[in-house]
């Protein structure tokens, strides 16, 4: 058990040492490392990396998935834009009605600013009913 446990080990070791390797660039495996100023991939040429054709080719995919979904995406804003601005219009309507409601509101309630404040009348506390003669 303990054996198997350590060769287990072991093999783990051995096999991830080769993530920690630095690879160096020679002029025959120059096509693993193939991006330009970009970062895209460039295309691979007469005897390629299989690695590099998948990724070329899963590039060229994204590009072309991102192109139809922002046409998509325009098509679709093209389609919602005059029912924005009409919602836009109808809601400032709207307002501007709900407005003009509250200030006729507050006009009745409270009395229109424009007349000015309501007049105060004085008279003393107790009048007179009897005319004297």
């Amino acid at each position: 058990m303990n054996k198997t446990k350590l060769i287990t080990c072991v093999s783990l070791i051995l096999m991830t040492t080769s993530l920690w390797a630095n690879p160096t660039t020679s002029p025959l495996n120059n096509n693993q490392n193939q991006a330009d100023e970009n970062g895209l991939i460039s295309p691979y040429g007469q005897n390629p990396n299989i690695f590099h054709v998948f990724a070329y080719k899963t590039q060229e995919g994204i590009k072309n998935t991102a192109t139809r979904i922002g046409s998509a995406t325009e098509r679709g804003w093209n389609k919602l834009k005059p029912k924005a601005k009409a919602a836009e219009e109808g809601i400032e309507h709207t307002a501007q009605a709900a407005g003009q409601k509250i200030t006729e509101v507050k006009n009745g309630v409270f009395g229109d600013p424009k007349d000015g404040p309501a007049p105060i009348i004085q008279q003393p506390l107790e009048q007179n009913t009897r005319v004297n003669p």
